[in-house]
């Protein structure tokens, strides 16, 4: 009987210890970028010092059931470890002492994706599952802009990542022109999508489109401007640069040599066809006339000797025009960002790039920037560097003081605009032109925005009613929606709402919404910025309608207890005046009977003694 009972009790005393051994995740999510690395990490109890030959550790993915990594009491087992993972998976051992098992991926592939196991024995067994979901962000867009002739223009986006985006398709004033763009998917051998959108549509120059690629599973997106310029130097490549520049030089040379096989065979011909004059026959001309072609055989051999060397001349000079030409077509503006997102108050700097080929001489180079916007007659000079130095006199009145453009970078074939204290109106489309052995240019697109970061709130009741007028005031820019809430539904049906515009090009927004609260909700007022997908709340309490719904009985009452503690403490003064007055009064009077009493006291002494002498 006592062997079968110690059994019981120690099978029960083990499966108590695996009970109490828990494996803990303590992230169940891991998001990591295609190409980066990872470390998932699961925990485990550690009593003391770990004893590593007590220690297994096994991680697999399990939707697809492969060997990640194993540790056998202590030692390393790669025997059964997919193919997939081999050489791209490190277990940190230094923290297996903390209780930690951590497992890194290096090189993160996008088949990495998936449900991982991780299973742990020491003194017990357990286990966690992890997620891991890889991504590759679309973020370089190649973009093209081709006209496709009467104002009509074919804009391309084209892009790579994981997994499938949308694209959206905006103008300048971020109307969606999605439905007239097609886009198609491919994918390749390495699980990318391959995202190609276009979008025809007639548009006139200096416009300019967002093709945005918006990751829906991810909640992120990656946008580009495409431009359309101000004529077809704007939209010519540089690979059409080059093929024009190669055209230039092939029809010079063939140019040259037409021109070089004409000129000899021009000067042959009439070499053969001149008729030699006769002595006799000019005596016979006019002495008055010199109408004779006094030309010999020798100048005509001259002249063909010299024709060569004058025609390599020609084509000399035809090749160094045809050179500069080449030169100004390989000469390209780049630029790293085409939208740049400002701050109101802040400060902005602009960047577009040119070739440098050795040192830079200065005074040979002129940068140009200046501000567009669709509808001006005339665009807004920002700054100009012309022969080493900064011209100020045709810059605008809005940018003095503001602009300034880093000479030290220009060495460095950057030409960096900076500009201080961003205002709404700086807001629009900047040119960069650039001339230094070439002309060339970009265009660079600025938005300015400024966050409804202060919201003022205030809540009144109408006398009388039960309703409570909320209010909700700020500015920013552009134009924010207002919408009300409260912790169920959208209250926003009854609000009005109500802007204007500021000295600064600011939107004064004032929200007023009139209604009858719940005393057990709060409320709340959100202001949406679309363009800039931003939004800004403000949150107003229950204490609030409470404090506002009793501001004229806590008046009320505060008065009444106001009246009775000044009347209290006038009676309590009243009445101690009076005591004292009555205690002064009685003092002479207690003092009168005293001496009476005493004067009595001694009369009565002074007569019984002189009774008893008399008796004697």
């Amino acid at each position: 009987m006592g062997r079968p009972l110690f059994l019981y009790i120690f099978l029960l005393y083990w499966h108590f210890l695996n009970a109490l051994f828990t494996v803990e995740a303590p992230q169940s999510l891991f998001t990591v970028e295609q190409g980066h690395n990872v470390t998932m990490e699961c925990t485990f109890p550690v009593n003391g010092k770990l004893e590593f030959r007590d220690l297994s550790v096994s991680w697999e993915k399990k939707d697809e059931s492969k060997t990640v990594y194993v540790l056998h009491r202590g030692e390393e087992d790669f025997t059964n470890q997919h193919i997939d993972f081999r050489g791209r998976i490190k277990l940190l051992k230094e923290n297996l002492n903390l209780g930690q098992s951590l497992l890194q991926i290096t090189d993160v592939k996008l088949r990495d994706a998936g449900v991982y196991c991780c299973v742990i024995f020491y003194g017990g067994a357990d286990y966690k599952t992890i997620h891991l979901k890889v991504k590759a962000p679309y973020r370089i867009i190649n973009k093209g802009v081709v006209s496709t002739g009467h104002n009509e223009w074919k804009l391309t986006c084209q892009s790579e990542g994981y997994p499938e985006a949308e694209v959206i398709w905006q103008n300048r004033n971020h109307e969606d022109l999605t439905d007239k763009a097609s886009t198609r998917f491919e994918t390749g051998s390495d699980q990318l999508y391959r995202v190609t959108s276009t979008l025809t549509i007639k548009s006139g120059i200096d416009e300019i489109f967002y093709c945005i690629f918006w990751n829906k599973e991810l909640q992120e997106n990656t946008s580009t401007i495409l431009h359309i310029a101000d004529s077809a130097d704007g939209i010519l490549q540089t690979e059409s640069r080059r093929s024009v520049g190669a055209a230039l030089i092939a029809t010079a040379f063939i140019g040259s040599g037409l021109l070089f096989l004409l000129c000899i065979r021009k000067a042959r011909a009439n070499k053969g066809n001149r008729a030699p004059v006769a002595s006799s026959s000019i005596a016979k001309l006019s002495k008055y006339k010199d109408t004779h072609d006094c030309r010999d055989d020798a100048f005509e051999d001259r002249e063909l000797k010299y024709l060569p060397e004058k025609m390599f001349q020609i084509l000399t000079i035809l090749l160094l025009e045809t050179q500069l030409s080449m030169v100004s077509a390989l000469f390209t503006v780049e630029i790293p960002q085409q939208l740049y997102t400002a701050e109101y108050g802040s400060n902005v700097t602009m960047e577009c790039k040119f070739p440098v080929n050795g040192s830079v001489d200065l005074g040979l180079l002129t940068v140009v920037w200046e501000l567009k916007r669709q509808g001006w007659l005339k665009s807004k000079e920002v700054y100009t560097f012309r022969n080493g130095k900064a011209l100020h006199q045709p810059q605008h009145p809005d940018y003095i003081g503001r602009a300034s453009l880093l000479h030290s970078e220009l060495k460095l074939g950057r030409a960096i605009l900076q500009i201080t204290n961003v205002k709404i109106t700086d807001a629009g489309s900047y040119l960069c032109l650039i001339a230094y052995q070439g002309v060339d240019y970009k265009y660079i697109a600025l938005e300015v925005k400024a966050s409804y970061k202060r919201i003022n709130t205030q809540v009144m009741r109408i006398p009388g009613e039960d309703k409570f007028v909320f209010m909700c005031q700020s500015e920013g820019f552009p134009l924010a929606e207002v919408f009300w809430q409260n912790e169920n539904f959208n209250l926003s049906g009854p609000a009005n709402t109500t802007y204007t515009l500021t000295a600064d090009g600011l939107y004064n927004v004032t929200s007023i919404l009139t209604f009858k609260p719940n005393m057990s909700e709060n409320y709340t007022c959100v202001f949406w910025n679309k363009e800039l997908n931003g939004e800004t709340s403000a949150h107003i309490s229950t204490l609030a309608l409470m404090s506002t719904q009793y501001t004229g009985q806590k008046f009320l009452i505060s008065l009444i207890i106001l009246t009775c503690v000044t009347v209290a403490v006038l009676l309590s003064a009243l009445i101690i005046f009076q005591k004292r007055k009555s205690f002064k009064d009685e003092q002479p009077k207690k003092g009168d009977d005293f001496n009476s009493q005493t004067e009595a006291l001694y009369l009565s002494t002074v007569t019984s003694r002189d009774s008893g002498s008399v008796g004697l």
